[in-house]
């Protein structure tokens, strides 16, 4: 039965429903062969301890990747990825303009007084964009990588 709380604990969080006889056995998606369980209770069913979310799955999968030296999320601004899809290579023409952000913010100028000396400048974002944010200019300056540059 399709119920708005999980049968086992009564939370209303992260609801599912459990087929007592399994589609792969024949069970079908009527009333009778349901029952309502939170995502946690569902893993307890399924002989689990642990419930497996896709962000759960997601960080995990970044964990390896990361152990075992391979990139994770976006290329950082000043650099490219290398020919190996592993290692990243120094882009001089980005590294000097985070140079230049670096310069700037010594002399006070504040975030958007960078964005539009970029943009005037016709500097592009990493993904190719004209328009500067104040915010993606306090990232690159407290970027580790970028402190390289």
């Amino acid at each position: 039965m399709r119920l708005d709380f999980c049968v086992a604990c009564g939370t209303k969080e992260n609801i599912q429903h459990h087929h007592l006889k399994p589609a792969s056995k024949g069970g079908s998606d009527e009333e009778f062969n349901l029952i309502t369980l939170c995502i946690q209770c569902h893993a307890i069913i399924h002989g689990r301890e642990k419930a497996f979310t896709h962000s759960s799955l997601t960080k995990a999968a970044m964990g390896i990747k990361k152990a075992s030296g391979q990139l994770v999320g976006s290329i950082p601004f000043g650099y490219n990825l290398a020919d190996n899809g592993v290692d990243l290579i120094a882009n001089e023409k980005e590294l000097q303009a985070i140079a230049m952000m670096r310069e700037l913010r010594k002399r006070r100028y504040s975030l958007a007084r960078i964005a539009l000396k970029l943009e005037s400048m016709g500097i592009k974002t990493k993904k190719g964009k004209t328009k500067w944010q104040p915010k993606t200019i306090l990232n690159l300056l407290n970027n580790p990588l970028a402190i390289l540059a």
